[in-house]
């Protein structure tokens, strides 16, 4: 059965889990500045199952035709989580409020360096130099970083016009579309 929540309860879902991480590492007792916890693997489940393109895109503010062309070595953390900030350029805007040549900083969940491990659904680290079909929102519209949309809207470049969907998130959607599909 999946879950329907709205983006704005994602929000809160992940402030959550950020807080639960944070307090699960204060409460460590009086002995934690002794010790450094070490994170090897996090999971996820995702909040969201979408069945169609159609619905992964009335999600997300942008859909876009993109080139990665920045990929940092080192991750950011948000508490315990790693991200990455991926540097893309738009080629082709599919749908939304984008324009050609626009570099948009993608917030990715894991750490390019290979220290951490993340579980599926999520999508691997976006690799330099590949093109990619993503789906993008904006998590808080006060800042210019954008998230894949529930995880599953990503879609790397195949052979042609062919793309393959990264990730297990929304195993519904398909797994090879044409450009033209999205």
């Amino acid at each position: 059965m999946s879950i329907r929540i709205h983006r704005y309860h994602r929000i809160a879902l992940a402030v959550s889990l950020v807080a639960v991480a944070i307090a699960g590492v204060s409460s460590l007792g009086q002995n934690a500045h002794k010790q450094t916890p070490i994170l090897r693997t996090i999971s996820f489940s995702i909040a969201k199952e979408y069945k169609t393109l159609g619905e992964l895109r009335s999600d997300a503010n942008v859909v876009a035709l993109v080139s990665v062309v920045g990929v940092p070595v080192d991750s950011n953390r948000l508490g315990n989580i790693p991200t990455v900030d991926v540097q893309l350029q738009v080629e082709k805007v599919l749908a939304g409020i984008a324009n050609v040549g626009d570099h948009i900083t993608l917030v990715q969940i894991g750490d390019p360096s290979g220290h951490t491990t993340v579980t599926d659904p999520i999508p691997p680290i976006l690799q330099n130099g590949k093109r990619y079909v993503v789906y993008l929102n904006r998590q808080f519209p006060d800042q210019p970083q954008m998230m894949i949309t529930g995880q599953a809207g990503v879609f790397e470049a195949g052979s042609g016009t062919q793309f393959i969907r990264l990730g297990n998130a929304s195993a519904d959607l398909p797994k090879n579309p044409s450009l033209d599909q999205f």
